[in-house]
């Protein structure tokens, strides 16, 4: 994951890890940040219980076939 210079010191983690008492740490990349089609992220989830919460939600949504995800791009 690509750090800024700035955002870590001696003391500090290589890189920004979020605020300590935060469940989740977003990190958004990609071309366009207003329509993520064609972007990306990482989540970084303290939270156990928070994370399977989520992982079940995830499996229970339906896969979006190649043709209509194309038709949105």
């Amino acid at each position: 994951m690509y750090c800024p210079k700035g955002i870590h010191s001696a003391n500090e983690p290589s890189c920004y890890m979020g605020h300590p008492r935060s469940h989740l740490v977003l990190y958004s990349f990609g071309v366009l940040k207003f329509c993520t089609a064609l972007g990306g992220g990482l989540v970084k989830i303290s939270d156990h219980n928070l994370h399977r919460k989520m992982s079940e939600i995830y499996r229970s949504d339906p896969i979006q076939n190649t043709e209509q995800y194309l038709s949105n791009v």
